[in-house]
């Protein structure tokens, strides 16, 4: 299993899956962080965690050469997330799929690894493409796919959240959860 590899000011670095020490995202952030060099919030976010609000002030980002920045979510997820972009855009011929990973890539954005950035190092984003870039008026819709928000290793307060939160999943299997139509 290859680790990420994650940019920073510094160059490209290796690391190790267990060595990055990513921020508790269920956790309070006290104030909003700094936004990095060459970015600015995410202009055309329709639902999810917009930067400098709730309760970890963590948002998407938009990079100065136009890609997205979305930060990892608590560690397990984050990493898991990374490895799946990973997966798919640099496959391992030795991993045995019925389906080659490679099949999804047309069906998302492009990964373009992962960065950290010396305004707050501690936290990572992965950086992938815009795909609305091409687009003078996207119409954009963000639509939670399945019957389930939660790890299965959620509390169970999560879990009675999460039906509260998107009470038709269940029934239909999937929830919109913001859209914008130009």
């Amino acid at each position: 299993m290859q680790s990420p590899v994650l940019q920073s000011a510094g160059g490209v670095q290796k690391q190790e899956e267990n060595d990055i020490k990513l921020p508790d995202s269920d956790s309070q952030r006290p104030t909003t962080p700094p936004l990095p060099t060459d970015c600015e919030p995410l202009s055309h976010q329709v639902a999810g965690h917009v930067h400098g609000k709730g309760k970890t002030k963590i948002g998407m980002l938009q990079y100065k050469d136009g890609t997205i920045l979305k930060p990892f979510q608590r560690p397990s997820r984050g990493q898991k997330e990374a490895l799946f972009y990973q997966r798919v855009f640099s496959p391992d011929p030795t991993l045995p799929l019925k389906v080659p990973m490679e099949t999804l890539q047309p069906f998302i954005p492009c990964y373009y690894g992962t960065v950290a950035f010396k305004e707050d190092p501690n936290l990572y984003y992965l950086k992938l493409e815009d795909v609305t870039k091409k687009y003078r008026k996207p119409c954009i819709m963000d639509v939670k796919i399945g019957c389930q928000t939660y790890e299965d290793s959620a509390t169970q307060f999560k879990k009675e959240n999460a039906k509260i939160k998107y009470p038709n999943m269940l029934k239909v299997g999937f929830q919109i959860s913001g859209m914008r139509v130009s």
